[in-house]
Formats: structure tokens, sequence, C-alpha cells
């Protein structure tokens, strides 16, 4: 997680309040300056560690005291390379930390979208020049008993997730060159409800128009297809496995995605376009027709029958309708219904033999084509 490897500082304090406070250093474009901040204040503790063991040698050993001496002064002046490099760092890290009030109102303002249990407080400098923020949990701020407080074990997975999420947003959105930046979302919606699948969907939006190249890797299809619908110049790519290797492959999102009768009538338009298929896929391609017409009864006359009637009931029901029935009208189409019933509950898993049942392309086309006529006049 973005959170538990890049927060710099976590500093748990015991303040001797009922409450529990955890402490996070954000704001800190590179880690590395940091690194080489406490790399130098160790070194300066080792010179000074150093000239007093050679202090303790000069008392006893007066044969060498001269050179000792020298490597007295060698690593003074070492230390004091070491102070002013310090006090280099130490100004840089104090302009990052005095800038990122930007940073820190950027982070809340996403958090308030997606998850507004959770705030950061206002920065404080602290002892050995670190600089922090307070994190609030629905308004209380959260402080050590000494119990082992930690992101860990106080966030939710989706707090967490939100959080690091709104860090990166916000690292990006107040990024100047941002048009020269290539940017990589790896699977952004894990542990996110709707809401926060919305928002992130929108914002990545955005955030794609502005930069010089933008990748999304998911493996939920419903984010990636509505993603594809907002950004219409996106080129789709699946990773495809073989026994060797893997390797790119375009990918049709908004055809793997449909469901129900509209997956079910592009099944049947594309065998019209191109009636070439094996025998397994032409019976699948028949069971289709009759879901289709169901779909659009149940829609036309929505309550009209219970979930568990199908589509002969709907033809009996039309058979016995009077004249002031809204189903008379469709005993006009009742033969070709019927015709259509017929020949797709052959293919159906209802029927014990679907699969030992003879099919015919030609037969199957000329169905495909009358289901598609019907509709037009249902």
């Amino acid at each position: 997680y973005f959170v538990e490897d890049n927060v710099y500082v976590i500093d748990l304090e015991d303040a001797g309040a009922v409450k529990e406070e955890i402490n996070i250093l954000l704001g800190v474009p590179d880690v590395n300056c940091w690194k080489r901040l406490e790399e130098l204040k160790r070194e300066r503790k080792r010179q000074a560690n150093y000239r007093q063991r050679l202090s303790r040698e000069i008392k006893r050993n007066n044969e060498n005291k001269l050179d000792l001496e020298r490597e007295k002064i060698v690593s003074r002046k070492r230390s004091a390379e070491i102070s002013e490099e310090i006090n280099i760092l130490e100004k840089e890290i104090l302009k990052i930390s005095n800038n990122s009030n930007i940073y820190i109102e950027k982070i809340n303002e996403y958090l308030s979208k997606i998850c507004p249990d959770l705030k950061l407080t206002n920065l404080n400098k602290k002892r050995n020049n670190l600089f922090v923020y307070n994190l609030e949990i629905k308004g209380h701020v959260v402080r050590n008993d000494g119990v082992g407080v930690s992101l860990k074990n106080t966030l939710s997975e989706g707090e967490k997730n939100a959080l690091a999420l709104s860090f990166f947003l916000a690292n990006i959105s107040i990024d100047k060159n941002l048009a020269d930046k290539i940017i990589i979302f790896d699977d952004p919606i894990s542990s996110l409800d709707s809401n926060r699948r919305l928002f992130t969907l929108n914002e990545l939006t955005r955030i794609s128009r502005r930069c010089a190249q933008f990748f999304l890797l998911s493996h939920d299809m419903l984010f990636v297809r509505d993603f594809h619908y907002k950004r219409e110049d996106a080129l789709t790519l699946r990773i495809c496995y073989n026994e060797s290797t893997s390797f790119f492959t375009e990918f049709d999102v908004d055809k793997a995605t449909r469901t129900g009768v509209i997956k079910d009538l592009s099944t049947i338009q594309e065998f019209i376009v191109n009636p070439v298929a094996p025998d397994n896929t032409m019976r699948d391609i028949a069971r289709c027709i009759r879901p289709i017409i169901e779909g659009f009864f149940r829609i036309k006359y929505y309550g009209r029958w219970k979930d568990d009637e199908w589509l002969g009931d709907f033809l009996k029901d039309i058979r016995n309708s009077g004249e002031n029935d809204d189903l008379h009208i469709q005993k006009e189409n009742l033969n070709d219904l019927e015709d259509l019933n017929d020949y797709s509950k052959r293919y159906h898993h209802s029927n014990p033999s679907y699969l030992e049942e003879n099919i015919n392309a030609s037969e199957l086309l000329s169905m495909c084509k009358l289901t598609l006529n019907l509709l037009r006049k249902l």
C-alpha cells in the first residue's frame, strides 16, 4: 500500500490523554532528502564520538600526540562540513513543509469527497526538525495509549485506499509539469464503494486529459468500460498468456461487458452479418432467441408475469386475450412467436437431448432474421 510504504514518519506520542493520536509526515516529494539528513546526523555523531576517543588516547599517549591532534582537526573539519550540509537540507525541508499547505488542502478536498470520516489537520514542527500532520477520524484526533496504534490496524482497507488515492491525486493536481508526465494507475478501485468508484472514474478522466500519456490497469472490466466510454480515443488492450509468455491483444471491452438482452441481440446480429459458426456455437446462438423475446415482453408489459413464468405462458395469455386486453394486439404476431418458441426450445437446456439436436445454419439464419423483424413489429 502507498500509505504503508510512503508515509515517511509516524510519530506516536503518549500525550497522557484518553484519545490516541497518529501523526504522519506528508508533502515531501523526495524521501531521499530525509534519508540523507538522517545519514548526515549519524555521521556527525560518529565524528564526535571519534574525537572523544582521540582525546582519551592523547591523554594516554604522548608519543603520537601531534598525529592524534591532527586527526581531531580533520574530524572537526568534517563535522563542520556535515553541519553545513545538514543546515542546507533542513532549510530545504522547511521550505517544502511551509509550501505544503496547498498539498494538505488538496488531500482534504479529495478526502471530503471519497472518505469524509478522515481529515488531516494543521502542520506542526516537532523535535529533530520533523514536520507532521495529525490524522482525525470522525472529528477525533487519534492518540497513542501505548497499545501500538498504526495505520495498519486503525484504518479499514477502504479508508487506507481512499487516503492513499487522495495522496496521489493531490500530488498530481499540484504538479505544474503534468503535461510532460506519464501517469500509471494500477487497479485504483480495490475496496472502493460505488460512490468512490464514480469519483475515481471522473478524476482519472480529468487527469488523462492533462498528462502526456495515461495508463489504466484494472481487473474490473466494468470500470475499464466506463473509462473507455469517457475516453473514446483510448486504446483498450488485454494481457493474454500462453505456455511460455504473455502478450497484448486489442480488446473490445464493450462487447465483453454486455449482458442480458443486449448481449443476446448482439450475438444474433453478428451471426446475421457473418453466418459461419461451428455447431456448438450455433446452438448457443439459437438459445438467445427466446430470452430476447421474453425480455421484450417483460419490459413492454412490465409486472404482468411472475419471474417463474416464461414465453410459453406469455403465448397462452395472448391466445386467451380479449379485445379489451393490451395483449390482444399481439395475436397478429402469434404464429411467428410460436414458430420461434418451438424452434428455440429445441436447443434450450430444459431439453435433455439439446446437444444431440441437429442444427442447420440456413434455418438458424432465417430464425435470427425473423426475431429481429418481429421485434420491430412488437
